[in-house]
């Protein structure tokens, strides 16, 4: 298990009183006659971003919104691009988040807490293994996959010129390895002496990978004739929000790439079919089915 590998959402409270005045300074730009009700955070791992779970009334009716302030994210370019695409894929029909424009029509606006975008918010959970949401979501990414495929030629573009700014962590271009690479690992971890629980394990891994590096790198070429077409590159559960047992949207297009899209349903099946294996425990025998089952 990691820290993925739980379903629930949870929110903790915020101090309005103490904190109203900043979260007026990006609210006031998209609501008029408004009162907030409540505030809370999102309970959990939050690396790019801050997500806010907010109860406003707007002219004497109640809504939830969710104020996500970006943290990695800085550049207005990215940002732009990223919401713009993701305003495109709703209006084609794709399960993705609604987006709330500012009052002038904008998709977000710089505050002195940086850069914040509002969504109309979701009450749902992440996945949890079971075989009807699994087909849940692969249904879902392949209509994620069906619209991104029936977009401008423009977005492809835009996508590219954005890879070549070898951000850290956005856009950026996926890595190749080769054997020489973990044969340098092994060496430090050797000379560093005596090891660590996780690095005596690694060793003992170690010609595993290996050998699996030599088999991706055998099967290269049969990626060869799938075309380049643009992926989400980041599907695992905590980018997919639940009601029951259906998918209500894929979250977090702020990686998308230029790669084969059998790439995105490789990394899905890994990431949605390991959380099987760690919600209940299994044997040997009955992890080996349930993988050709999910294969």
């Amino acid at each position: 298990p990691d820290n993925f590998s739980q379903s629930a959402i949870g929110y903790l409270p915020v101090n309005l009183r103490e904190r109203e005045k900043e979260f007026r300074g990006a609210l006031d730009w998209y609501f008029g006659n408004y009162k907030i009700i409540s505030v809370a955070q999102l309970d959990g791992a939050e690396i790019n971003s801050n997500n806010f779970k907010i109860e406003i009334e707007v002219d004497g009716c109640r809504q939830v919104i969710l104020l996500r302030r970006f943290k990695s994210l800085q550049a207005k370019e990215l940002i732009d691009f990223y919401l713009g695409l993701l305003v495109e894929l709703k209006n084609s029909g794709a399960l993705v988040s609604q987006l709330v424009k500012t009052k002038k029509g904008e998709l977000f606006k710089e505050t002195v807490d940086g850069p914040q975008a509002v969504f109309q918010f979701i009450n749902s959970n992440h996945f949890k293994a079971n075989l009807k949401s699994f087909a849940a979501v692969a249904r879902a990414i392949g209509g994620i996959h069906r619209v991104f495929n029936c977009l401008s030629a423009d977005f492809t573009q835009k996508i590219d010129e954005l890879n070549s700014l070898n951000s850290a962590v956005y856009f950026n271009k996926i890595k190749s390895y080769t054997p020489a690479d973990f044969k340098k690992i092994e060496v430090i971890i050797q000379e560093r002496g005596r090891q660590s629980e996780e690095e005596e394990l690694f060793l003992a891994e170690l010609p595993f990978i290996k050998n699996l590096i030599k088999e991706v790198k055998d099967r290269l070429a049969d990626l060869e004739p799938l075309p380049r077409q643009i992926i989400h590159s980041d599907l695992h559960p905590h980018n997919v929000l639940m009601v029951k047992d259906e998918v209500a949207a894929i979250i977090d297009f702020d990686a998308v790439r230029i790669s084969q899209q059998a790439r995105d349903a490789a990394f899905a099946l890994y990431r949605f079919g390991r959380q099987f294996f760690v919600s209940a425990p299994r044997t040997e025998n009955e992890i080996k089915r349930c993988a050709r089952q999910l294969k």
